[in-house]
């Protein structure tokens, strides 16, 4: 009986190994990389341009210095808003590559593996 026991405690170490060491990938942050320095960017850039048509449409007026100043403020918050689609749109661009087919009501997710201390070549299959 013993050596039944022990039989199976070793067949089920044996074959339970590949099962017990694949692990989930962890869930990977989103990267607002991109979001970020083109808002920064943008509201830069929409202040300049600001300034520029604020001086060149109010330069004689009177009280001209609010005007530009409401000018360039407003074009700081457009050009923010704008770099920060234009960002959006580029970090949801830059997506892990792999390759997706539509199989019945589900889809097969096929993508490469890519770590540090990878030796050959390896896929992960999502379903």
């Amino acid at each position: 009986m013993a050596i039944r026991f022990a039989a199976l405690f070793v067949l089920l170490s044996l074959m339970s190994g590949p099962a017990f060491g694949q692990s989930s990938t962890p869930a990977t942050k989103e990267s607002h990389k991109y979001r970020t320095l083109m808002t920064i960017a943008g509201a830069g850039g929409g202040f300049a341009a600001g300034v520029f048509v604020g001086l060149s449409a109010f330069d004689d007026a009177v009280n001209s210095d609010r005007k530009v100043w409401t000018a360039a403020i407003v074009g700081a918050a457009a050009g923010g808003v704008g770099g920060f689609f234009i960002g959006r749109a580029i970090d949801h661009k830059r997506k892990t590559a792999g390759l997706t087919i539509p199989v019945g009501p589900g889809e097969l997710q096929i993508s490469p593996n890519v770590t540090r201390n990878l030796r050959g070549v390896q896929f992960a299959l999502r379903f």
